[in-house]
């Protein structure tokens, strides 16, 4: 009995709790009150800052998959006009922003941007090589 009385003093003197410095609360700033681990005066303002950082995360989400669309649609109707390059001010000004891409390959001296299916390079006044990817064709050492 003895023993399990000092197991249960140990865990007790390991958890106590014990602070150096008031602790706040993440989101609305108030004290906290309890253990010394804790960020939130309550479950209301735990769920209010992960929700605002979810938030956040979805807002940045939308805006990469709507740029992406922009982009696509701008290189896609250069393609359709049989254009092989854009003048790079011109684009920006239609919405385009090269900062988001899905993809990026170095050759040689140049630089290929893809968006889906769609690859060019960039200079500082021009997109250049308008051109959609060629079929993937996998070689018989790759099929498993």
């Amino acid at each position: 009995m003895s023993r399990i009385l000092s197991i249960f003093d140990e865990t007790a003197n390991k958890y106590k709790l014990t602070k150096t410095a008031e602790s706040r609360c993440l989101q609305c700033g108030a004290p906290i009150n309890g253990r010394p681990d804790k960020k939130f005066c309550d479950s209301l303002c735990r769920n209010a800052y992960h929700n605002r950082e979810a938030e956040s995360q979805r807002r940045y989400h939308n805006f990469v998959l709507e740029t992406v669309e922009i982009n696509y649609a701008i290189l896609k109707e250069a393609l359709g006009d049989g254009k092989r390059f854009l003048d790079y001010y011109e684009a920006v000004g239609r919405g385009f922003n090269p900062n988001i891409i899905t993809g990026y390959r170095k050759r040689y001296r140049k630089d290929d941007y893809f968006v889906f299916d769609i690859i060019y390079n960039r200079s500082d006044s021009r997109i250049d090589n308008i051109h959609r990817a060629g079929p993937v064709i996998q070689s018989s050492d790759e099929v498993g």
